[in-house]
């Protein structure tokens, strides 16, 4: 099963996106999306993949358990300092002073992730580099998926599709651990569109693996 739906809410049928839907008008083609990927659609999926993709979490999870190691031996290590001149209250004072750090970084951790995921997003933007294109075309056909934008085109099987998922914001259908095809709630005119597409889609993978 490639589809998973992470919250259950009927999309808004306002201010959507341009969504045709086309069956066997144009030879193979499918469903085609034209849409607009702005910087927001972008860093909600920054933030979707950090936090909830089993790749994404390992990552999260290895990054703040350093951090709390290293906190941890900054304050045993200071803390040594008092113990060695003979000042308890030293000591003592490290410790509890890291430990409070580490107490803090824990329940702020992903507000944290949340700022430096934008941030690299706002120097990426700064640079030129932006990993994507503003205006996407992406057609589904009998065979294949081809993903247009203003300076590239790339064509992907259905048997590439390793998991579909599904958020309040946005359809994300995946092709390997960290890239995927991003499309938008407001794609979609209501809930039935949306899972009426994601069963082609799940019906495709199965038949052409």
């Amino acid at each position: 099963m490639i589809y998973s739906r992470l919250r259950k809410k009927e999309f808004n049928n306002s201010n959507c996106r341009l969504f045709t839907f086309m069956k066997a008008v144009e030879g193979d083609l499918m469903y085609q999306f034209k849409y607009t990927f702005s910087e927001h659609d972008y860093l909600e999926f920054c933030k979707f993949n950090a936090f909830n993709t089993p790749e994404g979490k390992k990552h999260m999870l290895r990054y703040r358990n350093t951090f709390v190691i290293i906190f941890l031996f900054s304050g045993i290590a200071f803390g040594s300092i008092g113990a060695i001149t003979n000042k308890p209250f030293l000591f003592y004072s490290y410790l509890i002073g890291f430990g409070i750090l580490i107490v803090l970084w824990l329940i702020f951790f992903k507000r944290i992730m949340e700022i430096k995921i934008k941030r690299d997003i706002e120097r990426l933007k700064q640079s030129g580099k932006l990993p994507y294109s503003s205006n996407v075309t992406i057609c589904f056909k009998d065979d294949y998926i081809v993903k247009t934008s203003e300076d590239a085109e790339s064509t992907v099987k259905y048997s590439a599709i390793e998991r579909v998922l599904v958020t309040e914001k946005a359809l994300y259908i995946y092709i390997n651990a960290t890239q995927a095809f991003v499309m938008p709630a407001t794609l979609f005119y209501d809930v039935h569109k949306r899972d009426d597409f994601i069963k082609f889609l799940e019906e495709k993978r199965v038949a052409i693996k």
